[in-house]
């Protein structure tokens, strides 16, 4: 028991304590960076406060934008092909017949 005493100076003492505390603030730092990484769900998010560049490229679908929600100026030049569009939506939007070209 008398080499114990010895041995136990307090700068034995602050070290272990100190190792201790090192090894546990792994584990605690672990906990709570594990709590960070959640996804966030549409109830944390404020109407209208994500813009664009919120949003990673290629995250939504058409069914997750609400209808309507989407105008034409929105909507980026020769981004839509006629995939996009329902059947039959570029014929309602057909212009009239033009005239008769020269004959070939």
């Amino acid at each position: 028991m008398a080499g114990l005493r010895r041995r136990c100076t307090f700068s034995n003492v602050i070290a272990c304590m100190c190792l201790f505390v090192v090894l546990g603030g792994d584990a605690v730092a672990k906990s709570v960076s594990s709590k960070a990484v959640r996804l966030v769900t549409g109830r944390q998010v404020k109407d209208r406060s994500l813009t664009a560049a919120d949003v990673k490229r290629g995250s939504l679908t058409g069914t997750e934008i609400k209808k309507g929600s989407l105008t034409g100026t929105q909507v980026k030049d020769g981004s839509l092909t006629a995939a996009d569009l329902k059947p039959g939506a570029l014929a309602a939007v057909a212009g009239p017949a033009g005239s008769t070209g020269p004959a070939g």
